[in-house]
């Protein structure tokens, strides 16, 4: 979805990046009913060489492909635990993400990638042009490396279960009849 996910941004993002001349390429996995809307826009726009609609991927088939990238980008504009990019972190892919995923606080402090704070086409454009040029000094991958690490330190099932114990449901009051 262009809004929700925040699409619509990143694909404005993408074309402030042709202008500067920064040679990249989005694989878009997944699709919704927004999909018809972002084909036309990235015609449109002359993006289609720099942007492949995959579509819906599932198990190793989405896995590979997340391996095949330099970042993963998760746009939103709301989140609450956003699974493709724990699964990217996993496979030590830097993350490029917005406040909004819920996810900031532990990028930043694992230097797992690039935090969009306002969201914006200009700041997405910025955060990729960051991560492009962070390629050439090695400071992606070790980005990546970094991203693996926070998975292990914060997302292993027995740590967010302890979390989740914590933050939600030693809050919750149950009501007794």
């Amino acid at each position: 979805e262009k809004y929700y996910k925040g699409l619509d941004l990143l694909f404005e993002a993408l074309v402030l990046l042709k202008q500067k001349q920064i040679n990249i390429r989005l694989n878009l996995i997944g699709d919704g009913p927004d999909m018809k809307f972002l084909q036309d826009f990235s015609n449109k726009n002359n993006l289609s060489h720099i942007v492949t609609f995959i579509g819906s991927k599932t198990g190793k088939d989405k896995y590979n492909l997340i391996l095949q990238n330099d970042v993963f980008i998760l746009t939103s504009r709301s989140e609450g635990l956003p699974t493709g990019v724990l699964e990217a972190a996993s496979m030590a892919i830097p993350l490029i993400v917005t406040k909004s995923t819920n996810m900031a606080d532990y990028i930043r402090s694992s230097s797992a990638g690039y935090v969009i704070k306002k969201l914006t086409a200009y700041n997405i454009s910025n955060a990729i042009q960051t991560a492009y040029l962070d390629k050439k000094t090695g400071i992606l991958a070790y980005k990546g490396k970094s991203a693996r690490k926070m998975i292990k330190k914060s997302f292993l099932w027995p740590k967010i279960a302890t979390l989740m114990d914590e933050n939600i449901y030693s809050k919750v009051k149950v009501c007794k009849k």
